[in-house]
């Protein structure tokens, strides 16, 4: 029997084995974080707190019944702006839902004058003061403060509203990889809208 204490022939390398895999763990461990450095910045979209009332169905959703009530724009001095007035003609509906037409836009606190009250309204606010609850958004009587925002991304908080009652409603979290443009608020508060009236993923 060999005595532990005496080196075995034939390993005297073996003593050097731990410090070369060490040094090629930590090379391949760079390399990996040099390539993540590398990577293109992506958009980022999350959506939250998405509801949906027992009072809504989508046979709700009727040509001339729905508008628009953006209480502000998320980027209105931007090199391609989008201001409150911009909002109403990016919205759509997905495709799985009744085709309503045009969607018209109306002043925050319409909904309480005879002409409004019998329109649904997307209700919609971007980077308020504070966080509004969806109700309150709904039965706002003039539109509510809001602060300037990400110079690339936002805030907003949207609710289908039937009069001062939240029937739909979710917040989205979006920021544009790029200088953003009027495609990406689109395509973030779509997918916002999507999910509030249970069609995400269908188109």
């Amino acid at each position: 029997m060999s005595d532990p204490a005496m080196p075995v022939p034939g390993r005297r390398g073996s003593g050097r084995a731990p410090g070369r895999a060490t040094a090629l763990a930590a090379g391949l461990a760079l390399g990996l974080l040099a390539a993540g450095c590398g990577e293109e910045p992506r958009d980022s979209i999350t959506l939250s707190a998405i509801n949906i009332a027992a009072a809504y169905a989508p046979d709700m959703l009727r040509p001339g019944r729905l508008a628009v009530e953006p209480h502000n724009g998320p980027f209105p001095d931007a090199a391609a702006p989008v201001d409150a007035a911009a909002v109403a003609g990016l919205l759509a509906l997905p495709s799985s839902l009744p085709d309503v037409g045009d969607m018209p836009q109306v002043a925050p606190g319409g909904w309480a004058r005879a002409e409004h009250g019998r329109l649904l309204r997307i209700a919609v606010i971007f980077d308020p003061t504070e966080q509004v609850a969806f109700d309150a958004l709904c039965d706002a009587r003039a539109p509510l403060t809001a602060d300037e925002g990400r110079p690339q991304g936002f805030e907003a908080t949207m609710a289908l509203c039937l009069r001062g009652e939240a029937i739909a409603e979710g917040r989205v979290s979006a920021d544009a990889a790029d200088p953003p443009t009027p495609e990406f608020v689109a395509r973030a508060l779509n997918e916002l809208l999507a999910e509030m009236l249970g069609a995400g993923g269908a188109d």
